[in-house]
């Protein structure tokens, strides 16, 4: 549906344009430097925030996404931080959900009703039931 409309703005710009291909080039050109800025802007708050790489990963596409659905783009500093922080709680309900629906497992491994249950804490689990 985003591609779609992408087309459609674009096939309606150039017909404003005339169809001019350089007019055309000189704008990518551009939203691919300030994409290009905003990621390196975007790594470097990844790795002082000590984020995921694909929360980063995620957060870059997102941003591209948006730039490029954009003629004008204003509050470049406030997209940039948007895309990070949504992708961040995008990963970080994913978690949630996974621990939670691993949680029974884990709960039954303790109890020592399922001895598979724990995956790579297999060892660990033990260990702790050696000592208790």
């Amino acid at each position: 549906q985003e591609l779609i409309n992408f087309n459609i703005s674009t096939m309606s710009e150039a017909a404003r344009t005339g169809g001019n291909e350089r007019t055309k080039t000189t704008r990518i050109a551009y939203k691919d430097k300030q994409k290009k800025d905003a990621f390196a802007r975007m790594k470097h708050v990844a790795d002082a925030l000590s984020l995921h790489q694909a929360v980063l990963q995620r957060g870059m596409e997102m941003y591209s996404a948006f730039r490029d659905s954009r003629e004008v783009l204003k509050d470049n500093d406030e997209v940039i931080a948007g895309c990070l922080c949504e992708a961040f709680d995008q990963f970080a309900s994913d978690g949630k959900e996974m621990l939670a629906s691993q949680k029974h497992r884990f709960d039954a491994f303790l109890r020592g009703t399922d001895e598979s249950a724990a995956g790579p804490l297999q060892r660990a689990f033990k260990r702790e039931k050696m000592h208790t």
